[in-house]
């Protein structure tokens, strides 16, 4: 009778810790974290669309730049969805400081190509 009655005390008291709610986990990424990136790539449409203003061979990536906006704004979509699973937006996360790090290094090949 001992070995049922701590038994049942055992599991119930192991219920009680699976049924406590896991810690909230922080955001992938901060918005002050995206908006830093939004306006890094949105500075770099601009240089290079100035440059290209005066230099035919960055008509291309001036045509192209403005796809790096709207890969943060895709990725923060996905981040800021509360249906997101964690790992997912993780990856989305990443992959915002991915596409800012490409602008961020895309604007610095500009002075390097005498467009400031």
């Amino acid at each position: 009778m001992k070995l049922v009655l701590a038994a049942l005390l055992l599991c119930a008291c192991s219920k009680k810790q699976q049924d406590a709610a896991p810690p909230a986990e922080p955001p992938a990424i901060s918005s002050e974290e995206v908006k830093r990136g939004v306006d890094a790539c949105a500075d770099y449409v601009k240089r290079v669309c100035a440059c290209a203003a005066k230099t035919p061979a960055f008509a291309e990536p001036c045509k192209l730049a403005p796809a790096y906006s709207d890969s943060i704004d895709m990725a923060r979509g996905v981040v800021l969805n509360p249906e997101t699973k964690s790992l997912d937006a993780k990856q989305a996360a990443a992959s915002i400081r991915n596409t800012v790090k490409t602008c961020v290094e895309e604007a610095s090949k500009l002075g390097a190509a005498g467009c400031s």
